[in-house]
């Protein structure tokens, strides 16, 4: 198989058609000018499939970028992650963007809230989900008076009842007037 994806289809095939004219004998700057490529690139593709044969139609591979942080502030953040924000933040549980701003601004060190959000992802941290389960911020729950408790009673047990009756029908229970 020459494509391996749909991101490498276009290229490779692009490559396999300047291998293929470059042995029709077709000048490479008329095979530039068809595929919308320079002279030179026309000159590698042809010179790696001669050394190494259809694999040399495909990309490189190209070593993992450098880390963008420290294992220090990786460690950090995700210390951080596992513990309750600090009080003076005034918040319930992180998120992505309130360490980022809580760690550029109180330890002076910049980090994006997507790097962060993917160093959760990877460690299989949710801190945003922590702490939801406690009692809301802001004031009581109103108690209901007595006529909303009865109100909600009645509408339940009238919906109960709707729901005996479409049971009943659906098993053939249906009163016909005949």
């Amino acid at each position: 198989m020459l494509v391996r994806g749909p991101v490498e289809e276009r290229a490779v095939a692009d490559r396999a058609r300047m291998v293929l004219w470059w042995d029709e004998g077709m000048p490479a700057r008329a095979i530039a000018a068809l595929l919308r490529v320079s002279p030179p690139t026309v000159y590698l593709w042809p010179a790696r499939f001669a050394r190494f044969g259809i694999e040399g139609l495909y990309d490189a591979p190209r070593p993992a970028p450098p880390p963008v942080h420290d294992g220090r502030v990786r460690a950090r953040i995700l210390a951080l992650a596992r513990q309750s924000p600090p009080a003076e933040t005034g918040l319930r549980r992180w998120s992505s963007r309130a360490m980022a701003r809580y760690l550029q601004r109180c330890e002076g060190v910049v980090v994006s809230h997507t790097f962060i959000a993917d160093l959760w992802r990877e460690n299989n941290l949710q801190p945003y989900r922590t702490g939801t389960f406690g009692p809301p911020a802001g004031p009581a729950p109103r108690t209901p008076d007595t006529a909303t408790a009865t109100a909600t009673a009645i509408a339940t047990a009238t919906a109960t009842a709707t729901v005996d009756q479409l049971q009943r029908l659906s098993r053939g229970g249906m009163h016909t007037n005949s």
